[in-house]
């Protein structure tokens, strides 16, 4: 089919994901999922824009995430998945000390940015990590390269949100786990791969804020996991009904793919209906904020004739 598709009218517009979206109680949700190809932004106009070779043909509403690497638009998707095939491959063990050797799940997300910043150079002042990397070796030199602002899945969020590419899912008026709150209708369809998840034990409200998603906070409602969307399932009408993610894991388990996470969840996970797990949750946590790895690229102006 992508050969009949012919783009008669393409500009190139490189777009932010939206910075923090908070609503409050006089908001009015909106129940419907989010289709559009990319997150909302404000974009800037050139009167004489640089000129773009894109490798990979952008095909509207092919739910993909685009990126600059190497000089050329890019599937985030296929920047990403020769990389995370290599991170699993390392069966990195899961431990926060050293903190230096970046091997919990933030580590983990550390690596792969530096990953990709060597493999797309004009990223890497939007990924939190340089580039230099080198695969784990037991017993070796593990150290990642050079300073890092953030250190922990929250300062990771924080450093997103201060970008402007940090979007929080607040769960107002969400009593149990099988409720699904009106954020996540809204954005469900941002998550695919290349989105960046945050995951939380309790469920944030908008009236506490960022502040408890980004600190610890007593009532657990703070950011405690995150990971990288790295394939998507869909339904007919076209919404992600499942993800699979790469993530620093336990102590028992190295970082690797996992591919638990629903928007409903099968009965054979419920025991019968003994256990209730959140929409797209990373077992009982909850997802609480989305982002997209780099800055994303996308058609601003397209007509599409398949024929």
């Amino acid at each position: 089919m992508k050969s009949h598709i012919r783009v008669f009218e393409l500009a190139l517009v490189v777009m932010a994901l939206t910075g923090c979206v908070t609503t409050d109680s006089g908001s009015t949700s909106q129940p419907g999922a989010d289709h559009s190809s990319v997150p909302p932004a404000t974009a800037t106009e050139h009167e004489n824009p640089p000129p773009v070779t894109v490798e990979e043909p952008m095909i509207a509403d092919d739910n993909a995430y685009y990126v600059m690497c190497g000089g050329k638009v890019k599937r985030l998707e296929n920047i990403l998945q020769p990389i995370v095939d290599n991170l699993v491959a390392q069966k990195i063990p899961y431990t926060q000390d050293p903190a230096n050797e970046w091997r919990d799940c933030s580590g983990n997300f550390l690596r792969l940015t530096s990953y990709v910043a060597s493999e797309c150079s004009e990223q890497q002042d939007n990924l939190i990590a340089p580039p230099g990397i080198k695969d784990y070796l037991p017993g070796g030199d593990n150290v990642g390269p050079g300073n890092v602002t953030a250190r922990s899945s929250r300062s990771v969020a924080k450093w997103y949100q201060m970008k402007g590419r940090f979007t929080p899912i607040y769960y107002d008026g969400v009593q149990s786990p099988s409720q699904i709150p009106a954020d996540l209708h809204k954005y469900r369809n941002r998550i695919r791969p290349g989105a960046v998840l945050w995951f939380s034990r309790g469920r944030p409200i908008s009236a506490d804020g960022l502040d408890a998603l980004f600190q610890k906070t007593s009532s657990g409602t703070h950011i405690n996991h995150m990971g990288t969307v790295t394939a998507v399932e869909r339904n007919e009408s076209g919404d992600v009904i499942s993800f699979e993610m790469f993530h620093g894991r336990t102590k028992t388990k190295p970082a690797s793919v996992t591919r638990t996470h629903f928007w409903k969840w099968p009965d054979k996970y419920l025991q019968g209906g003994a256990k209730e797990y959140p929409s797209f949750g990373y077992w009982g946590q909850s997802l609480v904020g989305i982002a997209t790895l780099a800055p994303v690229v996308t058609m601003t102006a397209a007509a599409v004739n398949s024929n």
